[in-house]
């Protein structure tokens, strides 16, 4: 008979010596030869094993289950990962954004390096400038 999940159901869990005997017995009896009939108790026996093996795994919970399980988890895991290398490197640039104006400010009050200091004080202007139309057109989306 069929059982709800589509695999054969065995009659009893694989079989046991005293059992295997006899179904040699039924099939010598019908003419097979003991080698045949060996191997067809045999193959009978793995079959038996694999439907019971399979029965068990459909009952502990599908195996579709379980491996969207383990996906999801692997996804979760690498969506917090990568939001946490965003926010780490979110959080330098911030870093190293402030420390340049403040070795800005500093240089501005050296006098020997006039025209560095003037570069250096143009480029974070105009970084900053070009954060302005950045984020218009961000908000504009």
């Amino acid at each position: 008979s069929r059982s709800l999940n589509g695999f054969f159901t065995t009659r009893a869990s694989p079989a046991t010596a005293t059992s295997l005997e006899d179904r040699v017995g039924e099939l010598l009896q019908g003419g097979e030869s003991r080698r045949n009939a060996l191997r067809q108790v045999t193959r009978e026996n793995m079959e038996a094993e694999v439907r019971e093996g399979l029965a068990d795994i459909w009952h502990m919970g599908s195996a579709t289950v379980v491996c969207a399980e383990a996906c999801g988890r692997c996804c979760g895991l690498l969506v917090i990962s990568l939001l946490f290398i965003c926010i780490t490197i979110g959080t330098c640039c911030q870093i190293l954004y402030l420390v340049g104006w403040l070795f800005t400010c500093q240089l501005l009050a050296c006098r020997e390096q006039a025209e560095l200091r003037n570069w250096l004080l143009g480029f974070q202007i105009l970084s900053l400038l070009e954060s302005v139309p950045a984020s218009a057109v961000q908000a504009l989306r």
